[in-house]
């Protein structure tokens, strides 16, 4: 200051902008004037026309960079350069902008600006996920506080104090989960009686005609008719194992909590169920043969219903493994295991294919086989095209796992084939009986047991509500769905064991074989095919339906 006021007389400054103007406006002209000897190397014009962005000198660039490395300096540690120097930094730059003509250019390229928008778009997202799970969470503790209230209240006993409502409370959680696993754990001993009863009617089918002692007092069964024995046989047990798991499925009915009378009776008294069991099955040989008969053409019935709901089963979990293992951007799971699943999926689909073109398919007149596997072929293709298409975009997971599974019904089907077909492996191995029957038995009884065993603990896919929410004391699966399943299975089992015909012979040691348990795989695989490309195709044309049906509405709205 002194330099330009030597005799430090600073009344000049002020009596002149007193007179003349304010002192911003002489301060801002005698730093235009100081800028005018650096105009030249902070604000060069381009030599090509163009404005430089990477090799620009101009101030512009400069105090974008320093207002940047201020700013995050100021971030870090506020005490450091806020308090000491203010905004004084900030009205400078500009100030240097604003006079060297370089204001436009600053707003156009400050990626300082830029940061900042990002910044708040970031965060106003992030905002609004947060005020949403804070509304889920508000709500769910909402729910929760109600059971802990209600819980509280039934625990408390009249009179009580309050101190004495948390201990009550842990008593009924223990309880609650005593319930539950006893729940858990009946299932499996339902699934090992629906497993005993398959033993017991294969027993009956193959060699129950070697014991006629035994119900020799019984009118309705004949030798001759093989009314007890054989195919009558099996019909008589499959209908005492639906006689027993009905009337579970009504006495269990309507069940939801486990301090409910009737989860005691699904989880416990377990000689009283048995006796009803035993009666149940021994009831069934007390029916005339006409009755049976006319049971075995309704079991052709339930034997269709059950397939049908175990393929809505198959789909589910398939919908829920695309969406627990599949890579998801929102809930930014990486999906390795979806991946190498998908891998492996598609391998063992076309895989399969070739392995039953080898073995099954091997001579060209095997036409009806050959037919299969094609047709197989072009389902599983159709399916991955259809669930990769831009407005499906379900992945390639779900389509996989449908593949292989269509192709495990494709082999499934030609497996059934009587064992007189020159294009079946089956006919080499019905000449002579060694282990490997046994095995396949065994192994087949096993596969009804686990796919009307899965059928019956899936009764959310069956659901039409899925955002019902489970409180602690709700029992863990629907108790009359379980045992309607396992009754409907009954009648699903007496169809295999009889090959879907009556008063047809069986082959000992054989399950499901014979032209008409190969059609039913057949159709089965093409329903199966046709229901999982229906459930990837609604939701667009739902979608587009609902577009067409509102543009017309649009349109008269705008016109009105």
């Amino acid at each position: 200051m002194r330099k330009y006021f030597p005799y430090g007389d600073k009344n000049i400054l002020y009596k002149t902008s007193i007179n003349s103007g304010s002192v911003l406006e002489y301060a801002l002209a005698f730093t235009s004037a100081a800028l005018d000897k650096h105009y030249s190397k902070w604000s060069v014009t381009p030599k090509t026309g163009f404005i430089n962005i990477t090799t620009s000198k101009d101030f512009y660039r400069i105090f974008s960079g320093l207002q940047f490395g201020y700013l995050e300096e100021t971030i870090l540690d506020h005490s450091k350069n806020h308090e000491l120097l203010g905004d004084s930094v900030a009205w400078a730059g500009c100030t240097i902008v604003y006079l060297l003509g370089q204001q436009l250019d600053f707003e156009l390229f400050d990626f300082s600006y830029q940061f900042l928008n990002i910044a708040e778009v970031e965060n106003a997202t992030v905002l609004h996920s947060i005020s949403s799970d804070r509304s889920k969470n508000a709500s769910s503790l909402q729910k929760q506080y109600a059971i802990n209230a209600r819980m509280e209240r039934t625990a408390a006993p009249e009179g009580g104090s309050k101190g004495a409502r948390p201990e009550s409370s842990a008593r009924e959680n223990d309880a609650y989960f005593v319930r539950r696993k006893e729940s858990l754990r009946a299932r499996y001993i339902y699934g090992f009686i629906f497993f005993k009863t398959n033993l017991f009617a294969w027993f009956v089918r193959d060699y129950g005609h070697k014991f006629p002692s035994i119900l020799h007092y019984i009118s309705v069964c004949s030798m001759k008719d093989n009314d007890c024995f054989h195919e009558g046989g099996v019909l008589r047990v499959s209908f005492g194992c639906f006689i027993y798991f009905l009337l579970m499925s009504v006495t269990t009915y309507g069940a939801k909590k486990l301090h409910d009378v009737r989860n005691s009776w699904q989880s416990r008294c377990w000689a009283l169920k048995l006796v009803l069991y035993l009666a149940s099955v021994m009831v069934s040989f007390l029916f005339p043969a006409d009755f049976i008969q006319l049971y075995g053409e309704v079991a052709r019935l339930g034997a269709g219903i059950f397939l049908l709901l175990q393929l809505v089963s198959v789909i589910h979990f398939i919908a829920w493994c695309d969406n627990r293992w599949m890579p998801d951007s929102q809930t930014k799971q990486c999906g390795l295991l979806g991946l190498f699943l998908c891998t492996a999926f598609n391998i063992a689909t076309f895989g399969g294919i070739v392995l039953i073109c080898l073995i099954y398919a091997r001579d060209a007149s095997c036409i009806f086989n050959i037919f299969l596997v094609t047709w197989t072929a072009v389902l599983a293709k159709i399916m991955m095209v259809v669930s990769l298409h831009s407005k499906v975009n379900r992945g390639l997971l779900s389509s996989s796992i449908m593949g292989s599974y269509i192709v495990f019904l494709c082999w499934s089907s030609i497996q059934s084939e009587p064992p007189i077909e020159k294009c079946n492996m089956q006919k080499e191995m019905a000449e002579k009986f060694d282990w490997t029957n046994i095995i396949s038995l065994l192994i087949a009884i096993c596969a009804i047991v686990m796919a009307t065993f899965s059928t019956g603990i899936d009764s959310k896919a069956f659901q039409f509500r899925k955002d019902e929410e489970q409180s602690e004391d709700d029992i863990p699966y629907k108790y009359d769905f379980f045992h309607l399943v396992f009754a409907i299975g009954a009648m699903h089992f007496a169809m295999l064991f009889i090959n879907w015909q009556q008063d047809h012979p069986t082959r000992k040691w054989s399950i499901d074989v014979g032209w008409a348990s190969t059609w039913v795989k057949i159709v089965n695989e093409w329903f199966a095919a046709s229901l999982y490309l229906w459930k990837l195709v609604s939701p667009v044309l739902i979608h587009d339906k609902s577009l067409d049906h509102e543009d017309p509405v649009r349109l008269a709205n705008g016109s009105v």
